[in-house]
């Protein structure tokens, strides 16, 4: 989890709201605000947190002239629900898409997910993760235990943990950075180039191709047991059939057009 700067934060500080940061103008969204920090989450479901202690300055504010986080947030205009909000989508893994394809993400995910985890190298990657969180927190630290909760649910978190050690030299960001370049090879999933930061030759989503399986002899409680309520109403509006009713109607007509 990386630290931004408040003082580049424009938006409403609330839980919930979506804000941006100069100058990359990346958006995201508050999803906690504690006693000292706020926790942000960005469209690739990236976590990042800023101090509150920090002031805050709107886009068109000097940087220079420090003001009062109260007094800076009046009068900026929060982002639209219309504008923003209503097109983010989280998917079965905890990740944020915008207007994006809800049933072909989270295939994305699952795919990704077993790949990854049974890597040979990934126990060893996870392991070496939990080390260095260790050396940083308690092993009963709120943040310990919600941190590696997070990767163990999104293990493609794990490809770039390196960048989230300080010292980009030292042996545990080495060995951070050895496994997840093991598990890369070893699973043959796409891979981000190299840019100009550290941690940003992670997963490459864009170009990662999910075989197609159709489900065979899935019976109304297989559907309703796999899939949510939006991703059955999204499977019968692909198919060209009524997305109304309780999951089990629609599971029936997609049986029925599957020829299950």
């Amino acid at each position: 989890m990386s630290e931004k700067k408040a003082t580049e934060l424009v938006g409403n500080l609330e839980k919930g709201a979506w804000v941006q940061f100069k100058p990359d103008g990346i958006m995201y969204q508050i999803t906690e605000i504690g006693k000292t920090r706020a926790t942000l989450v960005d469209g690739e479901g990236n976590k990042t947190t800023i101090p509150l202690r920090q002031a805050v300055y709107p886009l068109e504010a000097n940087p220079r002239a420090a003001k009062p986080e109260d007094e800076l947030l009046e009068g900026v205009k929060p982002l639209g629900a219309g504008d923003i909000a209503s097109g983010w989508q989280k998917t079965r893994h905890g990740r944020m898409i915008y207007r994006g394809d809800l049933l072909l993400e989270n295939a994305k995910e699952e795919f990704v997910y077993e790949k990854i985890t049974n890597a040979p190298s990934y126990p060893k990657l996870l392991a070496s993760y939990k080390g260095h969180l260790r050396s940083l927190y308690s092993a009963d630290d709120p943040f310990m235990v919600e941190r590696m909760q997070e990767v163990e649910l999104q293990p493609w978190e794990l490809l770039t943990a390196h960048a989230g050690v300080m010292q980009a030299k030292s042996a545990r960001a080495i060995t951070l950075r050895n496994l997840a370049d093991s598990v890369f090879k070893e699973t043959e999933l796409p891979r981000l180039p190299e840019g100009k930061f550290r941690g940003e030759s992670g997963l490459d989503w864009d170009n990662l191709e999910v075989p197609a399986v159709k489900p065979t002899a899935m019976s109304p409680v297989d559907y309703d047991r796999r899939y949510s309520l939006e991703e059955l109403r999204e499977m019968a509006r692909q198919a060209g059939l009524s997305a109304s009713g309780s999951k089990k109607e629609i599971a029936a007509r997609l049986i029925a057009e599957n020829g299950d």
